[in-house]
């Protein structure tokens, strides 16, 4: 049973081994970044309301090497459900305004991978009242990726960033090993002082018992004393060991990034995500886009094949040989306006990343426009269609309306 009486859940042991007291040694009293009761109040600009937070350490639970080994862990160990879906490497790195954390999601319906805020779904007998629209992963991912790349080529903090935190644990490393053997001397020199004491006493009958009693207490008093310094001094180089791993790692993740010399994979810039301490604030609305993806667009997006130029007059006539060779009977426009007026709507749309109701109204009712793509496409005209214009040159990849509101993102080591 917990400390209140109820059985233990799943919930509430993982909120117990994520604790900042239990992984990191502190509490920090008003915590921009804490959950439900422990969430302290935001201003408008999102620092704490009352104050600036005050981080207060702890005698650790666990030695900081456990502590990381734990969080390692319980991180490779999340998200079994969707093993191919489940990379969300903003996941707890974009605050709502409800005040609550996003969490990755996943929906079978369309196999889409999004954020959604945890306000939305904030426990039982509480209202959060929240209204933080879902997030698309892959556009919300590659808007903030794109402002870490800036960061670490542009950016002086990013040499800052690379290394560990000189305030945290500081000295040099030698010093601080040469400091844990002095200790460990110490504490085998009290060790045996208070094993010959033992022997000692027992050989003096005419010493008080409580005298006895009193002299063993301090000596087991110093021990322990000594012991506890061994383990704190001992986590100080870990500590450091584990910055120089961090620094080198992300410096390799840093040189790719700067580069280009290759894509990262999602779990490689949720390392670069973290090890950052990016935060994201979603600072405006988002449009939503109804209905199911379109397949011209995912079509364009997976192939990497470009998106042809607006077909202007001179070059129609080809465009329509091609047409009447590939259909058995001539295609018509159903509307007012022409199918190559049609043609260039679709055109447009790939090119600029609107949505089909803000389709211009030269190029006609844009649900006609959106059929007439969609046929195209399912009757293997549209691969064709595009490879011919893009003879000409003057292509351009596709564009989709990003589903992704104004972001404030911040860095901290």
């Amino acid at each position: 049973m917990t400390r209140s009486g109820r059985p233990w859940t799943a919930a509430n042991l993982h909120r117990r081994l994520k604790s900042p007291s239990l992984l990191r040694g502190e509490i920090v009293f008003r915590n921009p970044e804490g959950s439900g009761r422990n969430r302290t109040r935001l201003d408008e600009e999102g620092h704490p309301l009352h104050g600036n937070s005050v981080t207060i350490p702890l005698p650790r639970i666990i030695s900081a090497d456990r502590a990381g080994a734990l969080d390692d862990a319980m991180a490779r160990n999340g998200h079994h459900a969707h093993a191919v879906a489940g990379v969300y490497p903003l996941t707890g790195r974009i605050v709502g305004r409800c005040g609550h954390h996003y969490v990755g999601a996943y929906r079978n319906a369309d196999a889409t991978r999004y954020y959604r805020c945890g306000g939305g779904n904030n426990g039982k007998r509480r209202e959060s009242r929240c209204r933080d629209p879902h997030l698309a992963a892959l556009d919300v991912e590659a808007a903030v990726w794109r402002e870490v790349v800036v960061f670490l080529v542009e950016s002086t903090q990013a040499e800052q960033a690379t290394v560990a935190p000189a305030g945290l644990f500081p000295g040099d490393v030698g010093k601080q090993r040469q400091r844990v053997a002095d200790i460990e001397v110490d504490l085998q020199e009290k060790e045996g002082a208070a094993g010959r004491a033992v022997v000692d006493l027992a050989r003096n009958a005419g010493l008080d018992q409580a005298v006895k009693d009193a002299a063993m207490r301090q000596l087991d008093e110093d021990v322990r004393n000594a012991r506890g310094l061994l383990m704190r001094a001992r986590e100080v180089p870990a500590a450091q060991t584990r910055g120089e791993e961090k620094s080198e790692k992300i410096m390799d993740l840093v040189a790719i990034a700067r580069t280009g010399s290759r894509e990262l994979t999602l779990t490689e810039t949720g390392e670069v995500i973290r090890l950052l301490g990016v935060r994201v604030r979603p600072l405006g609305e988002v449009r939503k886009r109804s209905g199911v993806k379109c397949k011209v667009t995912e079509w364009h997006e997976r192939t990497g094949v470009l998106v042809p130029e607006e077909v202007p007059d001179s070059r129609w006539p080809a465009v329509e040989e091609l047409m009447t060779s590939f259909f058995r009977r001539r295609q018509f426009a159903r509307g007012v306006v022409d199918i190559r007026t049609q043609m260039n709507g679709i055109l447009h749309r790939l090119r600029t990343g609107c949505l089909w109701d803000e389709l211009p109204e030269r190029y006609g009712a844009w649900a006609l426009v959106k059929d007439r793509q969609n046929t195209w496409f399912k009757k293997g005209f549209w691969p064709l269609l595009v490879d011919h214009l893009n003879l000409a040159g003057g292509g351009t990849r596709v564009r989709r309306e990003r589903q992704v509101p104004p972001l404030d993102i911040t860095w901290r080591n």
